[in-house]
């Protein structure tokens, strides 16, 4: 009686598995967060941070309405407006890149409300720069976000006799977290092919960039 227990759930679980869809997905995403980092000040004149960032994702299964996808994306950000004039600048570039999950509920095939979550790693290179340095440094620590959304793909009747393949818009929000990127900045070295004194490092201190974020997205599927 146990061996056939097994073998229903078995049986059942490989057929749920296997009604799944196999539909990759890529996509562009323009996302807006809010950074409250005081700190934040000496890169930007307001507290909003614009990414852009490029994704992939798979469908793994589809237990009955629920389909679940694995993804992954990369995200480049860069502040803007310099909250200094003249000869003296501050600038930091971001890049994050992270795997995770996502769950889609569907209420029509055009119309898909989703969730999703994952972690990743943070880098950031920050640059100061006057009229007689320039210093640099790299930092990095994890991040994570959880979101939520929806989906407006095209409609079946709109996309005629083009197989699977699919567009739509995504727009969604939620919370991305991570850790204090610490900064310690070295002197660049003139590339003159003279002799310099040695120079030391200076910390920055740290930069926190967790907050709420807003994103809008294209994704193609296929």
């Amino acid at each position: 009686m146990r061996t056939l227990q097994i073998w229903i759930a078995a049986t059942t679980l490989l057929a749920l598995c296997n009604s799944a869809r196999a539909d990759t997905e890529v996509s562009m995403r323009v996302s807006s967060q809010v950074v409250n980092d005081s700190g934040y000040a000496a890169f930007s004149t307001t507290t909003g941070l614009t990414e852009v960032g490029l994704g992939a994702a798979r469908s793994l299964a589809t237990l009955w309405r629920t389909r679940v996808w694995a993804e992954a994306s990369y995200q480049y950000g860069h502040p803007v407006g310099a909250p200094f004039g003249g000869d003296f600048n501050t600038d930091v570039i971001l890049h994050t890149a992270t795997l995770g999950a996502r769950i889609e509920l569907p209420i029509w095939s055009w119309l898909v409300p989703e969730v999703r979550a994952g972690v990743g790693v943070l880098l950031g290179k920050m640059s100061f720069a006057d009229t007689q340095t320039t210093a640099s440094g790299w930092s990095d620590t994890f991040t994570t976000y959880v979101l939520g959304g929806v989906e407006l793909m095209l409609p079946q009747r709109w996309r005629g006799d083009i197989g699977r393949w699919n567009w739509g818009l995504l727009i969604e929000g939620g919370w991305v977290a991570a850790g204090d990127l610490h900064f310690v900045l070295t002197p660049d070295t003139p590339d003159d092919k003279l002799v310099h004194t040695k120079t030391t490092s200076t910390d920055f201190g740290a930069l926190s960039m967790s907050g709420p974020t807003v994103r809008v997205g294209f994704l193609m599927r296929f």
